[in-house]
């Protein structure tokens, strides 16, 4: 399948809030309703792994260390719109 790279930065927070919201929106489900994804933190380690999860999709994500975040989606012949693929939020 195809591979896919996105980054995020978290950056401390006034109110101390560590919950982002990862989405996975308009993606081209001809080919495939499903996607597979890994979010690694700063320093590697992973902050969370998901197989086969529906198009669309949305995670909460406790992300405690600042930084940049990659996340690694994988998926079986799915034509992304880069835009709109990954979008997170705090």
């Amino acid at each position: 399948g195809d591979v896919d790279w996105f980054q995020f930065e978290v950056s401390p927070s006034s109110s101390g809030n560590n919950l982002h919201t990862l989405q996975f929106l308009d993606l081209n489900p001809d080919y495939s309703d499903f996607l597979r994804y890994e979010v690694f933190a700063p320093d590697g380690s992973v902050v969370t792994t998901a197989t086969d999860v529906p198009i669309p999709h949305t995670n909460i994500l406790a992300c405690e260390q600042q930084g940049m975040y990659s996340v690694r989606v994988t998926t079986n012949k799915i034509q992304p719109s880069r835009s709109t693929l990954c979008r997170w939020t705090q």
